[in-house]
């Protein structure tokens, strides 16, 4: 299935795409403080748990991000 420029679009601006994506912004966030606090904070640099934060940042940063070229 192809999807359009126009209905890519349509869909990033879809109120509930909008919405889902705010969601998707505030868990980078969230992902963001927990790996300061845990690092700097805390003084706990577990490379597990720092690396499952990066790793959720990035790869939810990448659906934010994304672009009609990139599908």
């Amino acid at each position: 299935m192809s999807v359009t420029k126009d209905d890519f679009d349509a869909w990033k601006e879809h109120p509930v795409t909008l919405a889902v994506m705010d969601k998707l912004r505030t868990h980078i966030r969230e992902a963001e403080v927990r790996w300061m606090q845990s690092s700097w904070g805390r003084g706990n640099a577990d490379p597990l748990i720092l690396t499952d934060l990066r790793a959720r940042g990035l790869v939810l940063t990448e659906i934010v991000n994304l672009e009609h070229e990139d599908i």
